[in-house]
């Protein structure tokens, strides 16, 4: 993400996702990370704010971010371990038709 340009950051982050961690999606700090003072803790706080603070601090940059809950097929093998909902956003079109035309379009106008 580069924080010298303008426009819009979209986070979609779901809880069912578990290929990527729910806080990463979003570029948030995990529970565990805000209470860690070691070093890589340190650096890791670093990361975010660096992140996160050049959107914030543009101007001309916005930050959203979305959670979602899919209704998936429970009995899949995809959906037992978190890849039914990691790629649900980018797979189902009707997600996507649904995103956009409800929020997501004044994103993107």
């Amino acid at each position: 993400v580069s924080t010298q340009s303008t426009g819009n950051v979209v986070l979609v982050s779901s809880h069912q996702d578990r290929y990527v961690p729910y806080h990463s999606a979003r570029i948030e700090m995990c529970p565990e990370s805000r209470r860690d003072v070691s070093y890589n803790g340190l650096v890791y706080k670093e990361m975010v704010d660096n992140i996160v603070g050049g959107i914030i601090r543009n101007q001309d940059c916005n930050l959203a971010r979305y959670s979602v809950q899919y209704a998936l097929d429970q009995g899949s093998a995809n959906s037992m371990i978190g890849r039914a909902a990691h790629i649900a956003c980018l797979d189902s079109e009707v997600f996507l038709n649904k995103f956009l035309g409800v929020t997501g379009w004044k994103y993107f106008v």
